[in-house]
């Protein structure tokens, strides 16, 4: 137990100690429950990704000369050439 929970709980009137323990037993429940499909639905959806990105046809950028195409200025002169 947590030094929150301990708090809270002392905060309480002595007739509902076992009524939070209930509570956060299945808000715990419900969020372990909750994470692990949310886990499985974005696993699916990244698959699902990667695999149409395998289908994806390859379009050039606009406006850019392809490496070793067009007029290039001859490289500078090393040190010591």
């Amino acid at each position: 137990m947590s030094l929150r929970e301990a708090a809270t709980r002392a905060a309480l009137p002595p007739g509902l100690g076992a009524t939070f323990d209930q509570v956060l037993l299945a808000i715990r429940g419900a969020l372990a429950g909750t994470l692990s499909e949310v886990y499985l639905y974005a696993s699916l959806i990244v698959a699902a990704g990667i695999v149409l990105s395998l289908f994806l046809r390859e379009v050039p950028l606009r406006g850019r000369a392809r490496a070793g195409e067009g007029d290039r200025e001859p490289a500078a002169a090393a040190f010591g050439d």
